[in-house]
């Protein structure tokens, strides 16, 4: 797309040396010269706003940052690629802060309290365009510790439960002092999924059947009812994926 800045517009040869020449004339070529800048700001903006620059834009007040503004993008290809991580250290229930998509997209979260409390995972900055996704490291130093994200919410509006695949209902526990990787993720920051390669997060409802439900993965675990229950296999509604073993004292 070319500008629509027309040159051409504007008379270079006006007004002729010596000549007595029309008021009109000027008034003209100043029109001409207004138009021109007037549609060259609409165009600068519209750059300013949506090309990639390898430094921020400072001019004046005005300050320009590269972040996408939640354009899609295809056939990008990145090298010299990071990932940004923030440390969460959640001494007490609740003391991690809402997850800040626009700060960090991996969140290592160190649970430090020293009796069993349930931390509530909220997400701000969200993106609400494509696919995103933020990773939790986890690790307790007091396991059992808990991960609640029933009420994930962005703003004032909440997505848990119902809105997340692959999550049932009740809190996630971490059982060991092991780190353990949790991907929170999105195709439209409302509809969420919760996936854990870890083995050691369980869920704490033990399961009714030895079927299992959706979202039902190897390797879960859950403890109720005197007994210790154990995922063999990812749910598909016919196999029976879920075993226990009856607990007792020693």
């Amino acid at each position: 797309m070319s500008s629509q800045v027309n040159p051409n517009s504007i008379d270079a040869q006006f007004p002729v040396p010596g000549v007595n020449q029309p008021s009109q004339g000027f008034r003209s070529n100043f029109l001409a010269i207004q138009n021109s800048f007037a549609q060259y700001v609409l165009e600068a903006n519209d750059l300013i706003n949506k090309v990639i620059v390898s430094a921020t834009l400072t001019y004046g007040a005005n300050v320009s940052i590269n972040n996408f503004g939640g354009m899609q993008n295809s056939n990008l290809s990145l090298f010299d690629f990071a990932l940004v991580t923030g440390n969460i250290s959640a001494a007490t229930a609740n003391s991690v802060p809402s997850l800040n998509f626009s700060n960090s997209s991996v969140a290592n979260i160190s649970i430090t309290a020293t009796t069993p409390v349930t931390q509530t995972i909220n997400v701000a900055n969200f993106p609400g365009l494509g696919y995103s996704e933020i990773k939790l490291i986890v690790s307790a130093t007091n396991p059992p510790q808990f991960l609640d994200f029933t009420h994930l919410a962005i703003g004032a509006t909440i997505y848990g439960g119902s809105k997340i695949a692959n999550y049932n209902s009740g809190n996630l526990v971490i059982v060991d002092t092991a780190l353990h990787e949790l991907t929170l993720g999105s195709a439209d920051g409302f509809n969420w999924f919760i996936d854990s390669p870890s083995t050691a997060v369980a869920r704490t409802s033990v399961p009714t059947t030895s079927v299992g439900s959706a979202g039902d993965t190897s390797g879960m675990i859950a403890v109720g009812n005197g007994n210790i229950y154990v995922c063999t296999n990812n749910y598909d509604g016919i196999t029976h994926i879920w075993q226990f073993a009856n607990l007792s004292s020693f």
